[in-house]
C-alpha cells in the first residue's frame, strides 16, 4: 500500500464509532509506518487516550467547522475511508482535499452521501457492521482481519465523580453490575420493560451478592428511578456523569444489561461482560464481536429497520422473559468465576 497517510471517518453514533476501532487497529497494525487520523464527532474526545492505533485525532467541533477542515487539509491525507454512509459525512468528506475518498455505496448510502466518494463500495446492508467496514478498507487493496479485542477506553485513574459516587454507595471493591435500560428517544422500542429490569436486579443481588446501577441516558432518569425502585434495596440511580466518567465506571462493573445501544456497546468494547437485549434490530447486524457477551431478542433479517413500520414489525422486547436474561447473566458471571 502507497499511502502513508490515511483518514478515517465516522461521526457518530457512539455504537458504530467503536465498531470502527477493530479496523482502525488492524489497520495500523498490518501499515505501521502509515499515519492515521480519525475524524468524530467531539463528544468522543474522551477515546482518545485508549486508542495507540491512531495517530491524529480531529474532532468535528459544531462551532468551528472551517478551522476542523483547515486542521485536516494541512496533514495532507492521502486517502480516506468514510465509514459514516449519510450525506453529512459525505460532503465533509469531500471537503477535506483529499484525493483518494472510499465510501459505501448506494446499497449502504441512501442519503446520497457516495456522490462526494469518488470509490464507491456496495456491501449487503444485511451483513455486520464490522464486516461492512472491513470490505471498505480492503476495497482499496489492504488485507486485513479486524482485531477482536477489548480496548482499554476508560482512563487509568478513576474519576473523582466516579470516586464519589462509589464511596457514597459504599461498595469499594464490592461487585455490580449497571443496567442501562434507557434508549435514544425516537427508539422506545429498543427498551426492555423496566418491571423486568427491576426483577432481573432482584436476582441478581440475590443470587450473586450483586448491587446494581442503574444508568439513565439523557432525559431518562424518571425511567431509571422506576427501575431502581423495582429492585428494592439492590439498586441505585447513577447522576448526571460525563462519556469518560461512565466509561469508569461501567469499566469496573462485574457485568452490564441494557440494549442496542452506544452505552451498552462502550461496555462491550472494554471487555466488560455485557448482556445486550434486542429489540427491532437485527443482532447479526449489530451484535457484539468483542470479549464476554450474550444477545437476546431482535428481529434476524430486519437489516436497517429505521422506519416506522419496520420497527413496529419486530416482536416487542417484552416477549424477552427475566427467566432468559437471568439465564444468560448467570452464563456471563461464570465466565468471570464470580
Amino acid at each position: 500500500m502507497n499511502a502513508e497517510r490515511v483518514l478515517f471517518i465516522r461521526l457518530s453514533s457512539l455504537g458504530d464509532v467503536l465498531r470502527t476501532l477493530p479496523t482502525m487497529a488492524a489497520f495500523k497494525s498490518a501499515f505501521p509506518q502509515t499515519t492515521v487520523g480519525f475524524l468524530t464527532s467531539e463528544s468522543y474526545a474522551f477515546l482518545r487516550g485508549g486508542l495507540t492505533f491512531v495517530d491524529k485525532f480531529h474532532f468535528w467541533y459544531s462551532g468551528r467547522r472551517s478551522e476542523v477542515i483547515r486542521e485536516i487539509r494541512r496533514e495532507r491525507y492521502e486517502r480516506s475511508y468514510n465509514l459514516h454512509p449519510i450525506l453529512r459525512a459525505g460532503l465533509i468528506s469531500a471537503m477535506l482535499g483529499i484525493r483518494e475518498r472510499y465510501g459505501f455505496g448506494p446499497a449502504l448510502d441512501r442519503e446520497g452521501g457516495f456522490l462526494f466518494s469518488n470509490h464507491r463500495v456496495n456491501v449487503l446492508p444485511c451483513t455486520h457492521r464490522l464486516d461492512q467496514t472491513v470490505e471498505l478498507v480492503k476495497a482499496s487493496g489492504a488485507s486485513l482481519e479486524p482485531v477482536l479485542r477489548p480496548f482499554a477506553l476508560a482512563p487509568n485513574q478513576t474519576p473523582e465523580a466516579v470516586t464519589r459516587l462509589l464511596d457514597r454507595e459504599k461498595l469499594g471493591p464490592q461487585p455490580f453490575a449497571v443496567f442501562i435500560p434507557g434508549s435514544s428517544p425516537g427508539a422506545t422500542e429498543k427498551r426492555w420493560p423496566h418491571p423486568s429490569y427491576a426483577e432481573l436486579g432482584r436476582r441478581l443481588a440475590s443470587r450473586f451478592k450483586l448491587s446494581v446501577f442503574v444508568l439513565p441516558g439523557l432525559g431518562e432518569t424518571a425511567l431509571a428511578a422506576e427501575v431502581m425502585r423495582g429492585t428494592d434495596s439492590a439498586g441505585r440511580v447513577v447522576p448526571e456523569l460525563r462519556l469518560e466518567e461512565i466509561a469508569s465506571l461501567l469499566s469496573r462493573a462485574r457485568m452490564v444489561v441494557g440494549g442496542d445501544t452506544g452505552l451498552t456497546h462502550l461496555a462491550n468494547t472494554m471487555g466488560v461482560p455485557s448482556l445486550m437485549i434486542f429489540g427491532p434490530t437485527d443482532p447479526a447486524v449489530y451484535s457484539p464481536r468483542i470479549g464476554k457477551f450474550e444477545c437476546l431478542g431482535g428481529r434476524p433479517g430486519a437489516g436497517r429497520p429505521h422506519r416506522g413500520a419496520s420497527r413496529r414489525a419486530a416482536p416487542p422486547t417484552s416477549s424477552i422473559s427475566v427467566n432468559q436474561a437471568f439465564d444468560a447473566c448467570a452464563r456471563l458471571l461464570d465466565r468471570t468465576r464470580v
